[in-house]
C-alpha cells in the first residue's frame, strides 16, 4: 500500500505548490447576471481535497486536531449562523441575492476549504517540503511584481506587456490595487522573518524579494496595505524578527525607483492637463507615466486630509451600514442584505470596505463575536506557542504579525475572502497541533517501545 501511494506525495505537494501560485491570480466572471469574484486555485481546490479523500481513505492521512477543537467549533457555529443570515435575508427581502448566494455564501465555504487544506499540509508534508511550498509562494509574488514594474518603465515608451496592460494603480493580478498592496505586503511580512533567520533563499535574492515587493506596493499606492505594514512590522520588531542586515534592499529598492523614474515625466496623465487636480479614473491615459502618476498621488493634499473620493465613500458607506444595523442590531440585516439595501443607484453600489461593519451589519452582533472569538483564539494559541514552547520556526512569527495588521487594515478594506490567508492560518495552526503531538507521545507516561515505534509511524508516513 506505501509503495501504490508513495507517488501521492509528491502529488499532494504539487497541488499545494499550484494552488499558493494559482492565489495570486483572481478574475471576474459573470454568473446569472452577478460578478462572481474567484481565484485560479479555486479551480485546483476540488482535485486537492480527492486527493485527501484518496489518501484518507488509504488510511495514509487522518485529521487528528485535538488542539484544534475550540477553533473548528466557532468555525462551524458561525457556518451555521451564516447560513441563517441568508435564509434571514431571504425572509426581509422576499428573494434570494445572487450576491450573497454566491460570492459570500459559497465564498465563505471555500475559504473554509484553503483553511482546513492549510491544516493537512503541515498534517501530512514534512517541514522541510513545507518550507518549498513558502519558496514557490515568495518566488511567484517576485515574479509578478517584477512584471509590474517593468509595466512602471515599458509605460514610459508606450510598450504594453500582455496581461499587465498599465493602469493607474498597479494591481498584479488582484484586479484591485488594494488587494494587491495587501497581498505584497502579506508576502512582506512572511518573507521577514526569515531573512532573519537566513532561511530558504541566499542573502541577493531575500534582498531582491524584499526590494522588488516595496516597489509593488509603492505602486498600488493602497493606504490599508501601508496600515498593515506599519502595524505588521511593530509586531515582528517586539517579537525581534525584524531583520537588521537590510541596507543592500534599500539600495536596491532606490535603484528600482530610480530606473521606474528616469527619465521623470511631469506631465499630468489626463486629457485635461490645466485640472490636474480632477484625479478621475476615466481621464487616465495609458503611457503617460505610471510613476508620475504615483508621485501625484501620494502629494495630493486630499489624499491625506481625508477628502479624496475614497475616504469619502468609506465615510458614506459606514454611515448607512451604521444606519442599517440599528434596525436589527442582533442578527443584523442579512447576509447581502448592505449592498441590496444602498440609497444609491443600482450601477454605484460598492461593498462595505470596513470588516468588522461588515459582519456587525448583515449578521449582527453574533455574528461580529463569533468571528471575533475565532480569531482571538488563533492568536492565544499561536501567540502561547511562541511564548512557552520558545518556538523558533520562522512561519509562526510571520502569521501572528499578519493577524495584527491585517486586522487593522481590515478597519478600512474588507478581507474575509482572501484565500491566502485563510491558507497560511490553516498551515501555522495545524504545525502548532503537529508538534504538540509530538511533543504528548514523548512526555506520556506510556512504554518507552511504544513512544518509540509511534515516532518512527510518524516520520515513516511524512
Amino acid at each position: 500500500m506505501k509503495r501504490i501511494l508513495f507517488p501521492f506525495k509528491n502529488i499532494f505537494l504539487i497541488l499545494a505548490s499550484l494552488l499558493v501560485i494559482g492565489c495570486q491570480f483572481q478574475f471576474t466572471p459573470n454568473i446569472l447576471g452577478t460578478a462572481i469574484r474567484m481565484s485560479l486555485s479555486d479551480i485546483i481546490l476540488p482535485v486537492v481535497w480527492i486527493n485527501i479523500i484518496f489518501l484518507s481513505w488509504g488510511k495514509h492521512f487522518s485529521f487528528k486536531v485535538h488542539g484544534l477543537l475550540y477553533p473548528a467549533c466557532i468555525l462551524a457555529v458561525f457556518s451555521l449562523w451564516m447560513t441563517s443570515s441568508l435564509l434571514i435575508s431571504y425572509l426581509y427581502s422576499g428573494s434570494l441575492s445572487s450576491w450573497a448566494l454566491f460570492n459570500k455564501f459559497c465564498g465563505w465555504f471555500l475559504v473554509l476549504g484553503y483553511f482546513w487544506f492549510g491544516v493537512a499540509v503541515s498534517l501530512y508534508l514534512s517541514k522541510e517540503y513545507r518550507n518549498q511550498i513558502i519558496k514557490i509562494f515568495l518566488m511567484t509574488s517576485w515574479l509578478i511584481s517584477s512584471i509590474e514594474f517593468l509595466t512602471v518603465v515599458f509605460d514610459k515608451f508606450n510598450v504594453v506587456i500582455p496581461y499587465f496592460e498599465p493602469e493607474f494603480r498597479l494591481t498584479g493580478c488582484f484586479e484591485n490595487p488594494n488587494a494587491y498592496g495587501l497581498f505584497c505586503v502579506f508576502c512582506l511580512l512572511i518573507h521577514l522573518p526569515f531573512v532573519k533567520a537566513a532561511l530558504l533563499f541566499r542573502p541577493i535574492w531575500h534582498q531582491f524579494g524584499l526590494a522588488i515587493n516595496v516597489v509593488a506596493l509603492i505602486y498600488s499606492c493602497s493606504r490599508s496595505a501601508y496600515v498593515a505594514l506599519i502595524i505588521g512590522v511593530s509586531i515582528l520588531a517586539l517579537k525581534k524578527q525584524f531583520p537588521s542586515k537590510i541596507i543592500n534592499s534599500f539600495w536596491i529598492l532606490l535603484i528600482l525607483l530610480g530606473i521606474s523614474n528616469f527619465p521623470f515625466k511631469l506631465e499630468y496623465a489626463y486629457e485635461k492637463a490645466g485640472k490636474p487636480q480632477s484625479y478621475k479614473f476615466e481621464e487616465y491615459l495609458p503611457g503617460k507615466g505610471i510613476s508620475s502618476h504615483a508621485l501625484r498621488y501620494y502629494t495630493n493634499e486630499n489624499l491625506w486630509n481625508g477628502k479624496d473620493g475614497g475616504a469619502q465613500e468609506r465615510l458614506e458607506t459606514t454611515k448607512q451600514a451604521l444606519n442599517l444595523w440599528k434596525t436589527h442590531p442582533l442578527m443584523g440585516i442579512g447576509l447581502g442584505g448592505f449592498l441590496e439595501q444602498q440609497k444609491v443607484p443600482v450601477g454605484q453600489r460598492v461593498a462595505l470596505h470596513n470588516t468588522p461593519l461588515w459582519l456587525m451589519t448583515e449578521m449582527g452582533l453574533v455574528g461580529l463575536a463569533l468571528m471575533l472569538s475565532f480569531m482571538f483564539v488563533c492568536f492565544h494559541d499561536i501567540n502561547k506557542f511562541i511564548y512557552h514552547k520558545k518556538a523558533s520556526d520562522p512561519l509562526l512569527k510571520s502569521v501572528l504579525a499578519i493577524m495584527v495588521g491585517f486586522a487593522a487594515a481590515s478597519l478600512v478594506t474588507e478581507l474575509t475572502y482572501q484565500r491566502h490567508l485563510w491558507f497560511w492560518l490553516g498551515l501555522v495552526l495545524g504545525s502548532i497541533q503537529e508538534i504538540s503531538t509530538l511533543t504528548r507521545l514523548l512526555t506520556s507516561p506510556a512504554n518507552p517501545l511504544d513512544k518509540m515505534k509511534a515516532l518512527i509511524k510518524k516520520q515513516l508516513s511524512k
